[in-house]
């Protein structure tokens, strides 16, 4: 979890030295209390802590502005920590409280260390909800989580979201999820705007709506969460909750990705690739997928195997170099790689061509559920290259296939079903297949439902008029697809 408690300290304006490169010892208070300034920018909680330990026993008296670089050492300290240490929280409730009963300086400092004082004394609940780590301890974590949230504490709320939405402890609920993530995300929990951004989009808990998602998204983003900034990136790629917007969408990713948002490299590789409000670049797509398939995204594994095994636009075609990229996404489960290495298997790009083993590669990747493997599969047994040819099994994957919304698949049914093959001829059902694919705009299928009403015959009109019609249905798409 990024965030247990979100403080405003606006006060908080360090000046570190313009040559600090390293921390040394020193008897000045004020060394160490800049030094501990210049950790504390650095992220280097702990040796923040450490030099303002040093300046306050060198002052020997409390000092405000030391105190307070204390608190914010040891505060980002306990958000660090995946397991969060009681003794370093109660340090910290110490000190808050010292803070509040020496400081005399500005009252906006005095108000904002009286709230995370407040926050503070949930954080005990919070911590308690957080050590459940088995099914048996999540009810109880729930009734924790709820005694902070009533405290006002919005990680608490997130994680009662997160207990709902997964059904643990409670009943699984996704009506409840998102009214905890919108009460969180009120109070200002950025994590939980993202979420709540994502269910609105997906209709989760809500009935979908993308233009309040890419509301939350947007709100989200501007508090600094990339995640969000890479979700809007993609919103406006797509046009989801708003019109189509290349600009904007290169914005949001170059803003995540100076962050080091691994999506947003991923989207900054589609701009790129696809030349979306920039001239088309592989190479620069390259550079983009290449980072962030280091971080392990798989989506520009494959990405950039599909770059490498066409070549063009700045880049040499170099299947093997393709085939190393499927084979990394493969590794990670993704049907998409395994579907695509099978491909290479069949076609001998960067292998010798092997059907054999291209049935296998189609035959993990539909056990995934990628319904082009199923389709593949299907055509193989119906050529009989790799294994002997079964119009039986042949069917059975195109109907596996046809299930997930196949078209090719459809129109192979419907030829079964028009020559016999594996079926007794039924022109009536082979007219069915060929419509369902019609209507999901499969140029074939429109070819062949033109072709029976040629025919005519087996219970099926013979309409010249209707072929025709179909017949320049088909032509009119291709023409648009062209």
């Amino acid at each position: 979890m990024r965030s247990i408690i979100v403080l405003l300290f606006i006060f908080f304006i360090a000046v570190s030295p313009a040559n600090a490169q390293s921390y040394t010892k020193s008897d000045s208070w004020e060394i160490n209390y800049s030094e501990a300034q210049f950790a504390l920018e650095n992220a280097e909680y702990s040796i923040a802590f450490e030099k303002a330990i040093a300046a306050e026993r060198l002052l020997k008296e409390w000092n405000s502005e030391v105190a307070l670089v204390k608190i914010h050492a040891l505060h980002n300290l306990t958000q660090n920590n995946d397991y969060v240490d009681i003794a370093l929280n109660d340090s910290l409730l110490i000190e808050v409280d010292n803070y509040i009963k020496f400081n005399n300086g500005e009252e906006e400092n005095q108000k904002v260390v009286v709230q995370l004082n407040t926050a503070l004394k949930a954080l005990p609940m919070y911590i308690k909800g957080n050590s459940a780590k088995t099914e048996e301890m999540y009810e109880a974590a729930m009734q924790y989580y709820f005694k902070a949230a009533e405290m006002g504490l919005s990680n608490a709320m997130l994680q009662i979201g997160r207990l709902y939405s997964e059904g643990l402890g409670v009943d699984q609920s996704a009506k409840q999820g998102i009214k905890w993530y919108l009460a969180a995300a009120e109070k200002g929990n950025s994590d939980a705007m993202l979420i709540t951004g994502i269910w609105y989009s997906r209709g989760i808990g809500v009935e979908a709506d993308a233009a309040e998602g890419l509301r939350w998204y947007r709100i989200a983003a501007e508090k600094g969460n990339l995640n969000a900034m890479a979700n809007l990136g993609i919103a406006y790629l797509m046009g989801r909750g708003t019109e189509v917007d290349y600009k904007e969408a290169l914005k949001w990713s170059l803003r995540a990705s100076d962050n080091g948002n691994v999506g947003a490299f991923h989207n900054l590789g589609v701009l790129y690739a696809n030349g979306l409000g920039v001239d088309k670049d592989y190479t620069q797509a390259i550079e983009w997928y290449e980072k962030a398939a280091e971080e392990g995204f798989a989506d520009s594994m494959i990405n950039l195997g599909n770059i490498y095994s066409r070549g063009g636009h700045g880049v040499i075609e170099d299947q093997h170099v393709a085939m190393n990229w499927y084979l990394k996404a493969a590794d990670q489960g993704i049907a998409a790689a395994m579907h695509n290495i099978a491909s290479m298997y069949v076609k001998g790009h960067g292998v010798s061509a092997d059907y054999r083993e291209g049935l296998e590669w189609y035959k993990k990747s539909a056990a995934l559920g990628e319904a082009r493997s199923m389709h593949a599969v299907g055509f193989m047994y119906l050529d009989g290259k790799a294994v002997k040819r079964n119009y039986t099994t042949a069917r059975e994957w195109f109907l596996q296939a046809a299930e997930k919304g196949n078209a090719d698949s459809m129109v192979n049914i419907g030829i079964f079903y028009t020559e016999g093959k594996g079926v007794k001829k039924n022109y009536r059902v082979a007219l069915e297949w060929y419509q369902k694919a019609a209507e999901m705009g499969n140029v074939q299928g429109m070819l062949y439902i033109a072709k029976l009403y040629e025919m005519g015959g087996k219970g099926i009109r013979k309409d010249k008029d209707l072929a025709e019609q179909w017949r320049q249905r088909a032509e009119n798409l291709k023409n648009v697809e062209s």
